[in-house]
């Protein structure tokens, strides 16, 4: 679905973005759709997760 630049730039949406859409009266509304965090985890895979990065030693009160 196209989405004219002015709406989507007052939004959060961006190109790619899931949405769920109802028909209520006449306007058609349409909002992001929550993320289900077990959904979201059960997509991980071993090609897919990325290696721990080493961010150097603690910085300021930072405990490790």
């Amino acid at each position: 679905m196209h989405i004219p630049e002015e709406t989507s730039d007052q939004s959060s949406a961006s190109e790619g973005a899931a949405v769920e859409t109802a028909l209520q009266g006449d306007p058609l509304r349409m909002r992001k759709r929550p993320y289900d965090l077990a959904d979201l985890l059960s997509r991980i895979t071993d090609d897919n997760l990325h290696p721990e990065q080493d961010t150097g030693d603690p910085q300021g009160n930072e405990q490790w």
